[in-house]
C-alpha cells in the first residue's frame, strides 16, 4: 500500500536578492533610504548621459564640441541679431541638440526600460508608473547593452524586452514577499515526516515559478490544492 503525502506550501522569509544572480541586465535605481537593484556608481541627473558614452565613445567629443565651440558660435550669432537672452538661447538650443543625440545613443545602443516604485506601508516595483503621485515615482532604469543581446538573444530586442520584464517581475516578488518553498510529507502511521522539501519560488503560481519541475503529478495536484502559510 502506497503511503498518504501531502504537500505544505510555505512563503519563504529569507529568499536571496535575485540582484545577486547572474543576470544579462543591469538595475540602477536611486532611492534616498532604501538599497535597490544592483551597485553603481552612476549620477541620477547624468545616467543617459553617463550610459550614451559607454555605448558610443566617439559622442564625448561631438557633445564637447556642442556644449563648447557650438555653444560659443550661437551666444555670439544671438548678441550680433540682439536677441534679448543670448545666454538662455544658446543654453535652449545645444541642450536640445544635445539631448537627441543621447536619447538615439541609448535608443541604438541598448534596450532599456523605467522603473517605477510605490512605496506605503511595503514597497512594490513596476515598469509602468502607479495610480499614485504622492508615494509612487520614477526610481530608475534596466538595461541590457547591444553587446549582450547579440550575445544572449541573437541580437532580438524584443526577446531582450521581455527578459528585463521578466527580471523586473521577479525582482518585485522578491520586494513584496512573494518567494516560497514547499514541504513534502508523509504519514508513517504515528505522525507527518517530511520527506523532501525546496525554497526560493518567485510567484504563487507553482506551474510558472518552477515549482512543478520538481514534483510529480499527484504532489502538483495536492500543492495547489494547498493553503499557503505565512
Amino acid at each position: 500500500m502506497s503511503k498518504e503525502h501531502r504537500v505544505r506550501i510555505v512563503a519563504d522569509h529569507d529568499p536571496m536578492d535575485p540582484r545577486g544572480w547572474e543576470n544579462a541586465s543591469r538595475m540602477i535605481c536611486w532611492h534616498p533610504r532604501r538599497n535597490l537593484g544592483d551597485d553603481h556608481n552612476y549620477d541620477c541627473d547624468d545616467f543617459l548621459r553617463q550610459l550614451t558614452f559607454e555605448a558610443d565613445a566617439d559622442l564625448v567629443d561631438r557633445v564637447d564640441e556642442l556644449e563648447t565651440e557650438v555653444w560659443e558660435w550661437l551666444y555670439d550669432k544671438a548678441i550680433a541679431d540682439g536677441r534679448q537672452d543670448p545666454f538662455e538661447y544658446a543654453n535652449q538650443v545645444v541642450h536640445t541638440r544635445v539631448d537627441e543625440l543621447i536619447k538615439k545613443a541609448v535608443r541604438t545602443g541598448y534596450v532599456i526600460l523605467p522603473l517605477y516604485l510605490y512605496d506605503h506601508s511595503g514597497i512594490t516595483m513596476s515598469t509602468g508608473p502607479f495610480g499614485c503621485i504622492f508615494d509612487s515615482g520614477q526610481v530608475g532604469w534596466i538595461v541590457c547593452d547591444n553587446e549582450t543581446i547579440k550575445r544572449e538573444w541573437d541580437g532580438d530586442r524584443e526577446l531582450a524586452e521581455e527578459y528585463l520584464r521578466s527580471q523586473v517581475e521577479v525582482y518585485d516578488d522578491y520586494l513584496t514577499g512573494n518567494v516560497y518553498g514547499f514541504v513534502v510529507e508523509e504519514w508513517d502511521g504515528e505522525g507527518w515526516e517530511c520527506v523532501d522539501s525546496c525554497f526560493g519560488f518567485y510567484g504563487h503560481d507553482i506551474r510558472t515559478n518552477g515549482m512543478a519541475d520538481h514534483l510529480d503529478d499527484e504532489l502538483i495536484d495536492l500543492a495547489e490544492a494547498a493553503d499557503i502559510e505565512y
